[in-house]
């Protein structure tokens, strides 16, 4: 065998290697729908997993989903909006938020339906969701 035939083999190997130690690491990511009928929802997670959670809202009344707070044991993404029903005006958009498990703990994540230029009013909606991050 040649040299340069033995080194691709043994870089292969270390590939090979770290491939199979980072696929252990990779977080599973868990999709969750909330609705007006899930005023509180009880999410589980381990540390570095990832749970997506979707808020929906019509498209053209200036409401957005907006953070208000989140515990220390779990940090949340900014949104990212999808169109739900393209060919409708007006029709419904997906705000998606990927809260990840930072430490394990009991915590909580609020989130609220508001027009941001509206100061001091009551948010149209608001989602309580409660967290539990368990070690690895």
């Amino acid at each position: 065998m040649s040299r340069r035939a033995a080194a691709g083999l043994v870089l292969l190997a270390i590939d090979a290697a770290l491939l199979s130690g980072c696929a252990s690491a990779v977080a599973e990511r868990v999709r969750h729908r909330i609705d007006e009928n899930s005023a509180a929802t009880q999410v589980e997670l381990t540390v570095g997993q990832v749970h997506e959670v979707e808020l929906t809202a019509s498209a053209g009344t200036g409401y957005e989903w907006t953070l208000v707070s989140a515990d220390p044991v779990v940090a949340v993404s900014k949104p990212r909006t999808e169109a739900l029903d393209v060919g409708r005006l007006g029709g419904p958009v997906a705000w998606r938020f990927e809260l990840t498990g930072v430490k394990p703990g009991p915590g909580r994540v609020n989130f609220a339906l508001v027009r941001p230029w509206e100061t001091g009013t009551t948010p149209a909606q608001t989602a309580l969701i409660s967290v539990r991050v368990d070690p690895q």
